[in-house]
């Protein structure tokens, strides 16, 4: 009976532990979401919208003087 006593109670104790460390990294998670949410970059913008801009074609020789 007694082996069956602190099996449960390492099994219990082993529950415990994995869902704090589930919380901590939940946590952890939902405070850097909120961290990033609504920052303004606009060095990001500008390289994100570039790489979708059209080509330009470069000019005609005999436009240029």
């Amino acid at each position: 009976m007694k082996s069956q006593n602190k099996a449960s109670f390492q099994s219990i104790g082993l529950l415990i532990v994995l869902i704090a460390v589930g919380t901590f990294f939940v946590i952890r998670a939902i405070r850097d979401r909120r961290r990033n949410h609504g920052e303004y970059r606009p060095q990001f913008e500008e390289l994100h919208h570039a790489k979708d801009l059209p080509y330009l074609q470069p000019p005609a020789v005999e436009g240029l003087i």
